[in-house]
Order: structure tokens, then sequence, then C-alpha cells
């Protein structure tokens, strides 16, 4: 995406909003700050593209105006947490004060931790492919497939079910 394809989707806000924050400091990237100015003056942060570790950063970033919100569901197992709670009581909150920023979940290492979130509330969720592969699979599936292709073979030899439509 372009930056303006951001603004335009109000997946922005201005940095020039916020109090104390001088970005002409040398540990700002400074072609990033010039590419960002060159669309009206104003410098923009994403909203909703930050890592968040509880459920109050979640309902502050949401009362912000945040179109999502983003929590690290591996990263509070990690310390002794349980993401898949976190996201089920900033859904509860989300739910009883009628607010219409969405979670999306991240930083997944397992499925089950997917399953859980899913069944917390976390409407959306980032998955790298290995872990989506391993969602949509399952060891019985794959020898329940095989079991009744062997089936098949003995039963029909090579013809498939389409030559049975046919006829």
């Amino acid at each position: 995406r372009s930056c303006t394809g951001y603004v335009l989707n109000a997946l922005t806000a201005d940095w020039n909003l916020l109090p104390y924050t001088n970005l002409d400091a040398t540990w700002w990237n400074q072609d990033a700050r010039e590419q960002w100015t060159a669309l009206s003056g104003s410098i923009y942060m994403m909203t909703g593209d930050i890592s968040y570790l509880s459920v109050g950063q979640a309902v502050l970033a949401a009362r912000a105006g945040a179109r999502y919100v983003a929590p690290y569901v591996s990263r509070l197992d990690n310390i002794n947490g349980r993401g898949a709670d976190v996201v089920a009581q900033i859904a509860e909150i989300f739910d009883t004060f009628d607010i219409g920023t969405e979670i999306l979940a991240a930083s997944f290492k397992t499925v089950q931790q997917i399953v859980d979130v899913g069944l917390a509330g976390g409407q959306n969720a980032t998955v790298n492919p290995d872990l989506l592969r391993q969602l949509v699979s399952h060891p019985l599936t794959d020898s329940g497939i095989a079991g009744f292709a062997g089936d098949w073979k003995r039963q029909y030899g090579e013809r498939t079910l389409l030559r049975f439509l046919k006829k």
C-alpha cells in the first residue's frame, strides 16, 4: 500500500497532534519522515499497528480512534500470561461499551492459540503460512483420505466419480 492509501483508509493518525514528539531528532528515520511529510505537511503513524500487551493499552488505542488493536498472543503466553484471556477481556469491553474497533490478534506459535483466540472473540488474526497449513490439516484427515482412496481403488479401480455420474 502507498502512504496515501493508509491515510485515505483512516489507518493513520497525525504525529503533529502528539505533544512532546520531536521528529527532528536524529534517531528518527529521516527518509521515511520525508516520504510521510509529502502528504500535505503532516506526518502520520499507523493506528493499530502496535503490539498491545494489556487490556488497558487496547482500550486506550480504541478510544483514540484505532481501527484495529493487535494483542500479541504468544508474547503474553511467553511471560506466563494468557494471550487468549487478554483477547477475551478486550472483546468483552468492546462489546459492553459498543466500541467498533476490531481485534486483530497476532504473534501465534501454535494452532491451539489461534483456536483459543477465536473462541475468546478475536475477529481477525495474522497467521504465518506454516501455522495456516497446520490449521487446515489433521493426521486423521490425511489418513482418512488415504484410506478412502485405497478403498475406492480396490472397489472401482481407476474409474472416477465423474465417470459414474456421466452414465
